[in-house]
């Protein structure tokens, strides 16, 4: 009995909706939240923007007009034992291409669990996890297609019997395109096309029902960016979600966001970032440090404010282009 709460509590809280109004709500949810805290100090914006180790997840089109190779590492801290991380690479290849690789996990730690009479008798953690591959090509020096294939796993610990986990799978497919003419840049991304993810928990609830799959909803992401100066960019994206078109404020959503550089200093740079991600602002800066070997570390920093939880999100990343 007790584990069959735990069932309940899992499939309650953690669960996906795929009938939810709210965007959180739906399934692939924390796919949703940004990544990188250059971008995300930015207003969570980057459909536009290359460069950057993570800028992937923004548009597959980008690592296509990155100059070096670079291994990216990130991690999110948020209320409610709520964390997030990634670890990735991404390189040019010869013949004006790209490619990059990467893990994503999502996790909820110190989830109590109950017995039917209410005593705790545990402590679980609920984790999404995320692999992708993503290649892209330039047919013209200033244009760039990209496309993005996800694989998706979801764990709930000590759910099935003799404590087993439960999993979770799913596959999704990004596409898109980036160019840029003088000092502007534009980028449109079509984010999980047919993207789903399958469960069965037959063997919980008894009702033999076989799987079920949860679809993550198909949003658009349109970007620009203008460099009005070398040292200063100025970027936004419109981000689309049909489904909620006519129902929700939620169908379409501006994010906006700066960023100052300033010029190098003994081998040292510094960036200051900010922006507005559609519910509130966000703030953060970068520093970058040439080594030895021709290597160039950057660490990045963004504070979110959270409309919802009770504090806000830190986020903290790490670049190195060699």
């Amino acid at each position: 009995m007790g584990k069959l709460l735990t069932a309940g509590v899992l499939a309650v809280v953690l669960g996906s909706n795929v009938q939810a109004t709210q965007l959180g709500g739906q399934a692939g949810s924390f796919m949703r939240m940004g990544l990188g805290a250059d971008r995300l100090a930015m207003g969570d914006v980057g459909t536009a923007l290359s460069g950057a180790g993570m800028s992937w997840y923004y548009n597959p089109a980008s690592p296509s007009f990155q100059a070096t190779r670079q291994a990216a590492f990130g991690f999110r801290s948020m209320s409610l034992d709520r964390s997030m991380l990634y670890t990735g690479f991404s390189m040019p290849l010869q013949g004006n291409a790209g490619v990059a690789v990467g893990f994503v996990r999502a996790a909820t730690d110190k989830i109590d669990a109950r017995d039917s009479n209410g005593k705790t008798f545990d402590e679980l953690s609920y984790s999404d996890n995320l692999l992708h591959g993503t290649f892209c090509l330039r047919p013209h020096k200033d244009f760039a297609l990209g496309i993005s294939v996800k694989w998706m796993i979801a764990s709930a610990p000590k759910v099935l019997t003799d404590n087993k986990t439960l999993y979770a799978y799913g596959m999704g497919i990004d596409l898109g395109i980036q160019g840029r003419w003088r000092k502007y840049r534009f980028g449109l991304e079509v984010r999980d096309i047919n993207s789903k993810v399958s469960w069965n928990a037959s063997d919980v609830w008894g009702d033999g029902r076989g799987a079920v799959d949860d679809e993550l909803p198909m949003m658009f992401r349109l970007g620009a960016a203008y460099d009005a100066q070398d040292y200063l960019t100025v970027a936004g994206d419109l981000l689309i979600n049909p489904s909620e078109t006519g129902k929700s404020s939620e169908a379409f959503t501006p994010h906006l966001g700066v960023e100052w550089r300033s010029m190098e200093w003994e081998a040292k740079s510094l960036a200051l970032r900010g922006g507005f991600n559609g519910e509130s602002p966000t703030f953060g800066l970068g520093v970058g440090m040439k080594l030895r070997h021709g290597i160039v570390a950057k660490m990045d920093y963004a504070f979110v404010l959270d409309t919802v939880s009770p504090s806000g999100s830190h986020l903290v990343g790490w670049t190195f282009g060699f």
